[in-house]
């Protein structure tokens, strides 16, 4: 069925294909961009006529045009996608009790059991249910990362949700170890770029165009083979995965801003550098530290003025 493009596309149809009269419509179009729907007493408020005769409203409830959805001890009346319509109205009771509660769970998919203390129907009911709906592939089963023996439902056209799958990180409910150590790679390798001047040495510690989370999320998405959509978060993952494996560390380079007010505050920036573990490199490391850097050094000692450890080099470097 083709998408309804606008609310008067939608009203002919309801006057067209499902032969409503007016007073439908407005009900209809009434509880249609509702979260849960109207209260009936709130329906018969809005339309007086309801008062005396329901044969509208139950109408529209057993063509399948509104539903009854509860919430605490309430009823409300909710109108129905005319595409689900379509595929409801072909279903017997069963069989749209199934559908309902399936389509309840959304995105977590719900396991035969839940369906059956849900739905209050026996087993060969609810297995016939799901074999129709399956066969006309309203539905489909999957499974779970945390428990593969157990078969979920969820309506067919939707995702499962990444408690689900495991994320982007599982492939066929594994842990897809390639694909995590490619991300690792291209990453690396990009922060190793960014951490070594043109001549192989580290960087000062005063150094501060790491890259950021940001910046190295672009470069994998640009540079990944993989047939998933890698997020910022995968990402984030991924380099804490590579902090504890000591391949790179983090640190806070937050930049002090004025505010309007004349006040001063910092905006939080995380940036990343590699660790380097070339022994050919160990003298580099001392750039590290502020003395380090420090254009007096050869100078200093602990008994001259120029000794670190009264100055302010210390001071923020340890802050």
């Amino acid at each position: 069925m083709e998408p309804v493009q606008d609310n008067s596309q939608l009203q002919e149809k309801l006057y067209k294909e499902h032969g409503l009269n007016d007073l439908q419509v407005e009900i209809y179009m009434a509880t249609l961009n509702t979260e849960i729907g109207l209260e009936i007493s709130e329906i018969q408020k809005m339309f007086p006529k309801l008062q005396t005769n329901l044969d509208s409203l139950n109408q529209l409830l057993n063509t399948n045009l509104i539903e009854l959805k509860s919430k605490g001890n309430q009823q409300y009346c909710k109108a129905v996608d005319l595409e689900e319509q379509s595929i409801l109205s072909k279903l017997n009771s069963d069989q749209k009790r199934v559908y309902n509660v399936i389509k309840d769970s959304s995105t977590e998919g719900i396991w035969i059991r839940n369906i059956k203390q849900i739905t209050g129907l026996t087993d060969h009911q609810i297995q016939q249910s799901l074999k129709h709906l399956e066969r006309h592939y309203i539905i489909k089963s999957i499974k779970s990362v945390k428990n593969p023996a157990q078969k979920l439902y969820i309506l067919s056209h939707l995702t499962p949700s990444s408690e689900i799958t495991g994320g982007t990180f599982f492939t066929d409910q594994s842990f897809d170890d390639e694909l995590v150590n490619n991300l690792m790679y291209i990453c690396l390798n990009f922060i190793k770029d960014h951490s070594l001047s043109p001549d192989g040495k580290l960087y000062p510690i005063d150094y501060d165009l790491y890259p950021t989370l940001s910046e190295i999320h672009t470069h994998v998405r640009e540079n990944s083979t993989a047939d998933k959509d890698i997020s910022e978060d995968d990402t984030l993952q991924i380099l804490k995965v590579m902090e504890l494996e000591q391949m790179v560390i983090s640190y806070d380079a937050s930049v002090p801003v004025r505010r309007y007010n004349g006040t001063s505050a910092k905006t939080s920036t995380t940036r990343y550098k590699a660790v380097h573990i070339d022994e050919s490199l160990a003298e580099e490391r001392l750039t590290d530290i502020p003395c380090g850097v420090c254009p007096a050094m050869d100078s200093c000692s602990v008994d001259t003025i120029l000794c670190s450890n009264i100055g302010d080099y210390y001071k923020d470097w340890i802050n």
